[in-house]
Formats: structure tokens, sequence, C-alpha cells
């Protein structure tokens, strides 16, 4: 292995390493807590609201803005230089494991792009995590592990590896859209942009009303 080979491999390893760090920190923690309910009126979409009487103070509502954007770039990757040359990295030595009998070099070169296409938006490291699996057949049943997964198939295994995050994600969002459980049970229509209970600023700790 070159030693590009070995520095790619540990910024692999870093990066998966912060995500987990960001995911398991005590705030992160405490705000994956935080519950949702909604509520229904009559010819007005649903609303959300946040449970247990809480509201969020400025300070919070930034520092869950600040963990959002760190999760991102943890989780999420462009198809800059760098990112591509990690993928077909990844692609390269994958189908050197798996190669094709007779295949010619036009047919590894459209192979690689197909696979490039289909992982141009995954982070490196979530298909080197794909990857592994699949050669130590841990991808579930269903799959015919003699063989290379296929490039749609690749990109499903990595973004497994993204859900949790997402997921995440996708929670933190939803509390700070999150309105307060009076003004979710107040029928009067809100405008967005003269109310701003969503869109203020962020807190540390959660004070009860």
């Amino acid at each position: 292995m070159s030693q590009r080979q070995i520095s790619m491999a540990n910024d692999l390893t870093v990066h998966h390493e912060d995500l987990q760090a960001l995911i398991s920190s005590p705030e992160c923690l405490a705000w994956r807590r935080i519950s949702l309910g909604t509520i229904k009126h009559e010819g007005l979409p649903t609303r959300t609201y946040l449970s247990g009487q809480l509201t969020l103070t400025d300070e919070e509502r930034f520092c869950i803005r600040r963990k959002i954007a760190e999760l991102r770039a943890a989780s999420e990757a462009d198809d800059g230089t760098e990112n591509r040359k990690a993928r077909l990295g990844l692609v390269a030595n994958l189908l050197l494991a798996f190669p094709i009998t007779n295949g010619t070099s036009e047919a590894g070169r459209a192979r690689a792009e197909a696979y490039l296409s289909a992982l141009d938006d995954i982070p490196p490291w979530a298909i080197t995590q794909a990857i592994k699996r699949w050669h130590r057949g841990e991808c579930g049943h269903g799959y015919d592990y003699r063989w290379a997964p296929a490039p749609a198939e690749l990109r499903e295994l990595s973004m497994e590896r993204l859900r949790p995050v997402k997921e995440i994600i996708a929670h933190f969002e939803a509390v700070l859209g999150a309105l307060s459980i009076e003004r979710a049970m107040d029928p009067a229509p809100i405008d967005p942009v003269v109310e701003s209970e969503s869109g203020q600023v962020v807190p540390i700790r959660m004070r009860r009303i």
C-alpha cells in the first residue's frame, strides 16, 4: 500500500470517528430526546410543537443550528477533485477484487464511471464502510457476494451508513421549526413573515414555561 493510500485510509477513519463523536456528544444526545407533538386545526396545515411545555432559548437554537452544520459537513460530500479521487481509488480496489473475465479497458472505464456517477454525493468514508461490510458478507440476504455490488447496490449500502445521521438532522430541523404548545393550540392562522417562533436564534438548557 502506498503512502498516499495509507493517508487516505487514515483520513476516512478519522472522518467516521468524528461523526460518531458528534452523534454521541452529550448535547446531541439531549436534543435527540426532545419529543414533538402534532395538532391539526380544521382547514389548516398540521402543526408541530415541542412536547412537555418546552421552549428553546436563542442560545439553544444557535447551538442546534451549529450542530446541524457539523453533522452535514461530516455526512455530505461534493464531487470535487479530492472526493472524486478518493471514490475512484475505492472503486478501483473493489473492481480489482472482483475482475470481469475478458473485460476490455473500455469496459473497465465505463464500469468505473457508472460507480462514480452513483456515488457522486456519498462521503468516501461511507463507501469504505459499505465495501468492508460487502467483503465480510454482512450486507444481508439477497446478495451474491461472489461478485462486486452493482453501482446502485453500493450506493444503497453506503446510504445505510448515513441514514442515522440523516434522521438526526431531520429531527433537529423539526425541533427548530416546532411551535410552542400554546401557539400550536391557538387556531389563529400563522403568518410566517410576522411570527418568528420557529425562526429565533438558539440554547444550552431548555426552560419550562
